[in-house]
């Protein structure tokens, strides 16, 4: 007997409901019963987790995690937490880049009291966002499909509904005007 088709799908749905899951758990514990179901009943949990089966929430557990160790301990984690967050928010930017800003945003936003302690984190989270790019570091083709596809993400260039609304609205000439520059914001 083959498996069905799509029981490969559902396996993965399972996983990444449980991480789902474990992300409402945490909410829940940080922030009351009302913050986990809304994530819980989110459609974008829906479609990321039922219908696209994406890993944004492996992205999303770990950088929450990181989060929850600095919060927990006001304004002065022991130095142990301290780093166990940078590297869990390290982990994340290395699943996804979803919270890419994230640790500037703590940086800029006068979180840590010591100006070196700061930085730190923030290198080691950028350092292991960068480390995970080693294994294609030595080949010419993975090196340009790493710099196309993750860092000017041109692999769906001009197929999103925000890319598309923005052409409609001609707001595209303008940002590309100002903002071409920015290596992030446009493909090749």
């Amino acid at each position: 007997n083959s498996p069905h088709p799509e029981s490969f799908h559902v396996l993965i749905v399972v996983l990444l409901s449980s991480v789902d899951v474990a992300i409402a758990m945490i909410l829940v514990l940080a922030c009351g019963v009302g913050a986990g179901c809304f994530y819980l009943l989110a459609p974008p949990t829906f479609l990321i987790t039922g219908f696209h089966s994406q890993i944004d929430n492996f992205a999303l557990l770990f950088g929450l995690t990181g989060w929850m160790l600095l919060s927990t301990h006001a304004r002065r984690p022991s130095s142990g937490k301290l780093w166990a967050s940078a590297i869990l928010m390290g982990i994340s930017l290395a699943t996804k880049r979803i919270l890419i800003l994230f640790p500037l945003w703590l940086l800029l936003g006068g979180y840590f009291r010591d100006r070196r302690e700061s930085w730190a984190f923030v290198a080691v989270i950028y350092g292991l966002f960068g480390l995970s790019f080693t294994p294609w570091l030595f080949d010419d083709a993975s090196r340009a499909g790493v710099v196309k596809n993750v860092f000017a993400y041109s692999s769906n260039d001009g197929c999103s509904l925000l890319f598309r609304t923005m052409n409609i609205l001609s707001w595209t000439p303008w940002i590309d005007r100002c903002l071409g520059w920015v290596p992030l914001l446009h493909g090749e």
